[in-house]
């Protein structure tokens, strides 16, 4: 099969690796989309301490599963899935107590293991995730969303809250989505308001919710981001 790999930093190629096999508990999932997170281009960059040297990159992914491992049950062949690329010990202190996202000993696909950027990625089974309404698409983003939905809900942000959203790529709109999660409507409406809530927060590179609501002028939040940047 194909992989793209990073060999050493500023080098990058398409490598061919022999096509892996589940072992017991895993699943193999032929890629079908693939998102480039903000540690892939460190890692091309040299600038991610966690990284050793040759390694295939690559964690937001969506596809389908082409076979399963001893002991996998409720994964058929060719359901479409996304998955969690953390691996968690179980053993360490953070672990033990329930926080695995601080795991000290975390393993991420593409950063201390192989990565997904490959036409087939074997995975932990237990980490897959579906859904009947989204799309291979939708499924390739649920990682990046869920960072900033995650830190929405460890601000524990209501309704009646003003949020700033500096920095609106996929983690940024995760959260502007899960901060408006009350209503999902931008002040003038709009046929596709998530749509147009992204766009908007695109166009700026931040997002200003109050009272559950995006508001339409964020010149304020502007002129204090630059004063912050200078």
């Amino acid at each position: 099969m194909r992989a793209l790999a990073i060999d050493a930093p500023g080098s990058a190629r398409v490598v061919e690796r022999a096509r892996p096999v589940p072992g017991a508990g895993e699943a193999l999932v032929r890629v079908k989309r693939a998102g480039l997170c903000g540690t892939d281009p460190s890692t091309f960059l040299g600038k991610n301490p966690l990284v050793t040297y040759p390694r295939v990159i690559g964690h937001e992914i969506a596809g389908i599963i082409e076979a399963i491992g001893d002991g996998v049950a409720g994964w058929p062949a060719g359901a479409a899935v996304t998955l969690s690329p953390y691996k968690h010990c179980g053993a360490c202190a953070a672990c033990r107590h329930a926080r695995p996202n601080a795991c000290r000993n975390n393993q991420t696909l593409g950063v201390q293991r192989e990565g997904a950027l490959a036409e087939f990625a074997v995975v932990s089974a237990d980490r897959l995730f579906t859904s009947a309404s989204l799309s291979l698409d939708h499924l390739a983003l649920v990682e990046p969303f869920c960072i900033g939905m995650h830190a929405v809900r460890r601000a524990r942000v209501v309704q009646d809250d003003t949020v700033l959203v500096m920095g609106c790529g996929g983690v940024g709109a995760g959260a502007v989505a899960a901060a408006l999660a009350d209503g999902m409507q931008p002040d003038d409406g709009g046929s596709d308001p998530l749509g147009d809530i992204a766009h908007r927060a695109r166009r700026n590179d931040l997002a200003w919710i109050h009272r559950g609501r995006l508001r339409t002028e964020c010149s304020s939040a502007v002129r204090r981001r630059q004063s912050l940047a200078n």
